[in-house]
């Protein structure tokens, strides 16, 4: 069985933290028009209590200009409601096991990265996800060496944005990995690249040989050659995450950085 109701109110929550992120004063009565329903129906929604029909979840996912994951997730949902018969019920949990399977990054907006622009937030995301048993807001401070204020401040801008959610004193991510959106401004794109060029810095000057490597290389290039060799890198960096992320026993977060730019004009 699956608890429908409660992957749309989770799913309408997200969405509507996003929207406070980007405008503290956005309020539900303000969602609730952008759904598209009465702000009781809304409440009643998102604390469990009633669905969506299909025709409502397919409206409401337009409404709110959903990226095609969520989308099917939210009307397959609402479908699996409605559904009477048990082989329709089994044949959209199926489906509904093939969305999730799916939908692995969650797509960062622009007013989301502006929030989270650093890598202290995606470290800790990272740090959370392979230290579920001991991701205390404390414990998150020590592995990152500084004050469980400044972790406290970015665990909220994370809970906010959809990312991070609390059960007791542990924090647990929402999605598996996350992704910037392409249309994102490029100024905050240049704040995060900004803050971890930074840190490779310093790391440079105070870690130890043994647990970093910093390679460097000029050589010439063809700008004919250049969508080729950003495809090179963007391949190596899929590969190098896929062997290297797995795993879950580590306390270990670290980052790779590489660039390619012109040297001369």
């Amino acid at each position: 069985m699956i608890d429908h109701r409660k992957q749309i109110s989770s799913l309408l929550q997200n969405e509507f933290s996003k929207r406070r992120l980007d405008n503290p004063k956005y309020s539900m009565r303000d969602f609730s028009r952008e759904v598209g329903i009465s702000i009781g129906h809304l409440s009643e929604v998102l604390r469990g209590k009633h669905s969506f029909s299909a025709r409502l979840a397919q409206q409401v996912s337009e409404r709110l200009n959903l990226n095609k994951g969520d989308s099917d997730m939210l009307e397959l949902s609402a479908a699996y409601g409605a559904a009477r018969s048990i082989q329709t019920k089994k044949c959209i949990q199926t489906n509904l096991k093939k969305t999730k399977n799916a939908i692995t990054y969650s797509q960062l907006r622009s007013e989301t990265i502006r929030s989270i622009s650093d890598w202290l937030h995606l470290g800790i995301l990272e740090y959370v996800k392979t230290n579920q048993k001991s991701s205390t807001t404390s414990e998150i401070a020590k592995a990152f060496e500084t004050s469980d204020q400044i972790i406290d401040g970015c665990l909220r801008r994370l809970k906010m944005a959809g990312l991070l959610k609390k059960s007791g004193r542990q924090w647990t991510q929402v999605h598996k990995d996350i992704a910037i959106d392409s249309k994102v401004p490029s100024v905050e794109i240049q704040n995060y690249h900004k803050s971890i060029l930074k840190k490779a810095s310093e790391a440079l000057s105070t870690q130890n040989v043994s647990n970093r490597e910093f390679q460097s290389l000029v050589l010439p290039v063809n700008p004919e050659d250049l969508t080729k060799a950003k495809a090179m890198i963007a391949d190596f960096v899929r590969t190098f995450d896929s062997t290297f992320s797995k795993s879950s026993d580590t306390k270990n977060i670290y980052a790779i950085n590489v660039q390619l730019f012109s040297l001369t004009n």
